[in-house]
């Protein structure tokens, strides 16, 4: 995106203090999204602002979208967190859940790894191997706030008029691409794109065999082709923000 002249900033993770894996509600990480966004954007008054945002990311741009509606010329939703697939995922787990948080905020729920995520396993050991991604056991709280986020998106779709494109690959155990599907077809957006890649897994911009490759010429194909006028007979950038 750089090489295409456009300006790229990105949200942080893994730095924050206090316990890790452990937040009373999203709106926490959308209002430091919006936050950082104002930020930048203040640095380049009047360019369009476009999202993205992969996996639990994906799912932290559309709140953001929602929580500001016509804020955005757009946004690139990668493998979002919008429905899980997991065994123990499942309405009476859920119910459950939210009982137990009141007396048992900490309580050990599942383990986070990303030995599902890619195929490629030089990839899966780095990102296992990276302090600032978080690898151990999600607490309680924190799933009730994803859960609790998902049903917000889903439930709040038909009101995602923004332009967009969804990429997800059919392989994913991570999040449910039939979910991400169900999103796109609620969504009220007249420009809305969804792309799917067979047999690829979670991470999308690390997957072999050209998958990488060809995701990222969709998500630039799909930027330049919605690039006000202005921007490309001037080649000034305009503004993409990813968490």
């Amino acid at each position: 995106m750089a090489d295409s002249d456009d300006t790229v900033f990105a949200v942080g993770h893994g730095r924050s203090e206090g316990p890790r894996a452990m937040i009373r509600t999203f709106d926490i990480y959308v209002d430091d999204i919006l936050t950082h966004i104002d930020m930048e954007q203040a640095k380049f008054p009047g360019k369009p602002v476009y999202l993205f945002g992969h996996s639990m990311g994906g799912l932290l741009v559309i709140l953001v979208a929602l929580r500001r509606p016509g804020g955005f010329a757009g946004m690139v939703v990668m493998s979002p967190l919008l429905g899980i697939k997991h065994p123990y995922y499942t309405r009476f787990t859920t119910c459950l859940a939210r009982l137990l948080v009141c007396i048992m905020p900490c309580l050990p729920t599942v383990t986070a790894n990303a030995d599902c995520s890619c195929r490629d396993i030089a990839v899966v050991a780095r990102m296992n191997n990276d302090p600032l991604n978080y690898i151990g056991t999600v607490r309680l709280r924190w799933v009730v706030a994803m859960v609790d986020a998902i049903e917000e998106a889903q439930a709040r779709s038909s009101a995602v008029e923004l332009p967009f494109l969804l990429q997800h690959g059919t392989g994913d155990v991570v999040c449910d691409p039939e979910a991400s599907k169900q999103f796109f077809e609620k969504a009220a957006s007249r420009d809305k794109s969804l792309k799917l890649y067979n047999g690829a897994y979670h991470t999308l911009l690390e997957e072999p065999d050209g998958v990488a490759q060809e995701v990222l010429k969709d998500i630039l194909d799909w930027l330049t082709a919605r690039l006000p006028p202005e921007k490309s007979a001037s080649n000034q950038p305009g503004i993409s923000g990813q968490p």
